[in-house]
């Protein structure tokens, strides 16, 4: 009988470097295409295409939020390894320049001209519009 675990390894490998491990997450959910995906020790093994949007990371008892521009993830019983081209801790999100990314694309596919890839301006509108609904996440006030 297999023994019951508690926590999964998780590492988010970027080209830049590996940005998160650790040893012993409880929970783990992610932006599939098609839909959120949750994630507990003992997962089934699994292929997963990620889309761009949130990350939640949950450790013993703390929380952490990121955002990630797309990604592949892969499932074993014990671990979860991120691969993506981008990820950014929720709590270092710039409003300012996400909102910039989020204008500029809007421009180009109001107006757009010859040279303008529509796919990848809609694609940056969507990474932005994603960005900006973490940060509102993390910085709104509850009452």
């Amino acid at each position: 009988m297999s023994e019951e675990l508690e926590s999964f390894a998780f590492k988010a490998i970027s080209p830049q470097s590996t940005l998160i491990h650790s040893d012993s997450v409880s929970f783990l959910k992610v932006p599939g295409f098609n839909g959120e995906v949750g994630i507990l020790p003992n997962h089934s093994p699994a292929l997963i295409n990620l889309d761009a949007g949130e990350i939640l990371l949950q450790v013993g008892t703390q929380t952490d939020w990121y955002f990630i521009s797309e990604g592949l993830l892969e499932i074993t019983p014990d671990s979860v390894t991120l691969l993506t081209p981008y990820i950014e801790k929720g709590s270092e999100i710039d409003e300012n320049r996400a909102n910039q990314s989020l204008d500029r694309a809007k421009r180009r596919l109001e107006n757009p001209a010859e040279s303008i890839d529509i796919n990848r301006a809609k694609q940056s509108m969507h990474r932005a519009t994603n960005r900006l609904k973490l940060h509102a996440r993390l910085h709104t006030k509850s009452i």
